[in-house]
């Protein structure tokens, strides 16, 4: 098994490659995400909300788009287990519409590939302020331990997601096989 990459919180190996039990981690934002919001940039998620198990999320390192490194925000999971991969942005501040749509998907950063569908917020009409963006999610078995994120695969207006509270962006990971 790998050891936890330096600065992730709630790692704990079972003891044995054989699923033992429920394995989850609920995450959140520490801030509104205000920078680090281009097209192949990733959610923000800091804050652990609950976890049991052996999914482990960064919430330390320092923010990276780079493949396979580590970073404030990407979760780690294990091979071989299916996971259920769970996402909504939150709240998404916008100065108005736009013609292109704000994307986000779940991703495999070790692997730089996509997981599943992305989802689209289409700003096309929308009035300068907030609105909600759609939930993400995906299943996932990866082949190797890997890092995954929740990222923004095209923005071309939106200026900040979430904030602390109700509409904050959250994810959750756990394991589900």
């Amino acid at each position: 098994m790998p050891a936890p990459i330096a600065g992730q919180q709630a790692f704990v190996l079972t003891g044995s490659a054989a699923w033992s039990g429920p394995s989850w981690l609920e995450a959140t934002v520490a801030a509104a995400q205000t920078t680090a919001l281009g097209t192949g940039d990733h959610v923000v998620f800091a804050s652990v909300l609950s976890s049991g198990g052996d999914v482990a999320l960064d919430t330390s390192s320092t923010y990276s788009t780079a493949v396979g490194s580590a970073s404030i925000g990407r979760f780690t999971v294990l091979a071989g287990r299916c996971y259920r991969l769970f996402a909504s942005p939150g709240q998404v501040a916008s100065p108005g519409d736009s013609a292109t749509p704000t994307t986000f998907a779940w991703w495999d950063a070790t692997a730089n590939a996509q997981i599943g569908l992305a989802q689209s917020l289409s700003l096309t009409t929308a009035p300068a302020g907030v609105v909600m963006a759609p939930v993400v999610q995906a299943f996932y078995r990866p082949a190797t331990a890997s890092l995954v994120e929740l990222r923004i695969t095209s923005n071309a207006i939106v200026t900040q997601l979430g904030g602390v509270g109700v509409a904050a962006p959250y994810a959750s990971v756990e394991v589900v096989r």
